[in-house]
């Protein structure tokens, strides 16, 4: 064999090794690489063995579909449950019971052997302990109920009697977080959740009553009837009462999204015109085939003629214009040769160049001046633009 082959195949095998035993070697050898941004590199990427090697068992659930197999083998096919929808369900409680708070790599598989469907967990070595199989060997029965509008008062005062003696239990305990996840356990009615959240993200009944409280301080009961939780595969309403323990209030830049105002609210407070809708054979050559390009319900950017500044919103696609000034449109799904002539309607916003209403009331008791019409025209688009803002 060629000398040149064979040195080369020894210099691959060699790369390969020496790459592998970067990843492979020790943390504290990877920490003492005198490249810093090397060095956290390799420090970040771990190399996952599987049960063999980090030691650990594998769990096999058999899932019991006789209920659902036999609810499904009737003719009413609008009350069928989907068997892999269920054992996915299996699958995600399980997961929720090891890890609530989603931060360990955790392998949970589903798998059929012929007409049996399975979830098997990996336990590996460092949550292989007495607490994980216990809370694996719960039951997990699965129930059709008919869903409740809403509570009785029956309900409602047994539930607030219960969240009163859990906060007992939780203002007695040194720690907050292990007893909840402990009481959340006791029950699928109960559920437990590390949040962080801005104030304006929470419901402003729950704001007013938990943002003023200092770090470490436990709320009382509060009643909770708007929001929705992640339950049995189904996003549920949530109603109830809930608990907050305050672990830290800090102030943070972050992007903020806001929304685009309405056209018509726009046009009322900032057009100079009568406010209609407009056809395209109303406006000039050049402004029609700047708004033809549009896609409806599109708004234009902004444009003007020697007198005045426009802002158009398409209310309809229009295409081309023909010789006795009607405008195709090209309606979806239909061919080439369905296409019908039909008028174009508009929305228009329409500003002065030479305005003197340059004063606006953005706000009740709020107002905005301009120094001319271009810069109310550019004021009146900026807000039909979604932005980002940092708070």
């Amino acid at each position: 064999m060629n000398k040149k082959i064979i040195m080369g195949k020894i210099i691959i095998i060699l790369i390969f090794t020496f790459t592998l035993g970067l990843f492979a070697m020790p943390q504290s050898w990877k920490s003492k690489i005198p490249l810093e941004k090397f060095s956290n590199y390799l420090l970040s990427k771990k190399i996952k063995l599987g049960l063999d090697l980090a030691g650990g068992r594998e769990l096999d659930w058999k899932v019991d579909l006789s209920e659902i197999r036999k609810r499904n083998s009737d003719d009413d096919k609008k009350n069928d449950i989907s068997e892999t929808e269920v054992v996915a369900g299996v699958a995600e409680t399980l997961r929720r019971r090891i890890d609530p708070d989603g931060t360990k790599e955790l392998v949970i598989q589903t798998s059929s052997y012929g007409d049996e469907k399975h979830v098997i967990v990996n336990l590996t070595a460092d949550i292989d302990n007495k607490e994980t199989r216990e809370k694996l060997q719960k039951r997990i029965e699965l129930e059709f109920k008919e869903m409740k509008e809403e509570k009785s008062e029956e309900e409602n005062a047994k539930a607030k009697e219960i969240a009163d003696e859990k906060l007992i239990l939780l203002k007695e305990t040194e720690d907050f977080a292990e007893k909840a996840e402990e009481i959340a356990n006791e029950s699928e009615n109960i559920t437990f959740e590390k949040l962080e959240k801005f104030k304006d993200e929470l419901d402003p009944s729950v704001a007013e009553k938990i943002w003023d409280k200092k770090p470490t301080e436990i709320t009382e009961v509060i009643e909770n009837n708007k929001g929705y939780m992640y339950a049995g595969g189904q996003l549920l309403p949530k109603s109830g009462f809930s608990i907050f323990k305050i672990i830290e209030k800090k102030s943070v830049e972050r992007e903020k999204t806001i929304p685009p105002k309405k056209f018509s609210e726009i046009q009322e407070k900032f057009s100079e015109n009568e406010i209609k809708e407009i056809s395209l054979q109303e406006l000039s050559t050049d402004l029609q085939n700047k708004v033809t390009t549009l896609k409806p319900n599109e708004i234009s950017a902004l444009l003007e003629d020697e007198n005045n500044f426009f802002i158009f919103k398409l209310k309809e696609e229009a295409t081309t214009t023909s010789d006795d000034g009607a405008v195709e449109v090209k309606v979806k799904n239909q061919t080439e040769n369905e296409i019908e002539n039909k008028e174009i309607k508009l929305e228009q916003i329409v500003i002065s160049k030479n305005s003197t209403q340059l004063e606006i009331e953005i706000k009740p008791a709020v107002k905005e001046k301009f120094n001319n019409g271009s810069e109310k025209a550019k004021r009146a688009l900026d807000s039909l633009q979604e932005k980002k803002s940092k708070k």
